[in-house]
């Protein structure tokens, strides 16, 4: 269970770093957050399916 946890965070940690550095570029920042955002889903889902 440890190891979900870590890669899910390490997911967001890298999702919020590409924000950071692409929040000049406003259309490339949507498009990245968007996929951020369906992979985060994923996991959560997958998560929540391993808790049953």
């Amino acid at each position: 269970m440890g190891n979900e946890e870590m890669r899910a965070g390490k997911t967001v940690n890298i999702c919020f770093f590409i924000r950071v550095t692409f929040s000049g570029k406003k259309i490339v920042a949507h498009v990245v957050m968007k996929n951020c955002y369906n992979l985060w889903s994923l996991v959560v889902s997958e998560y929540i399916k391993l808790r049953g």
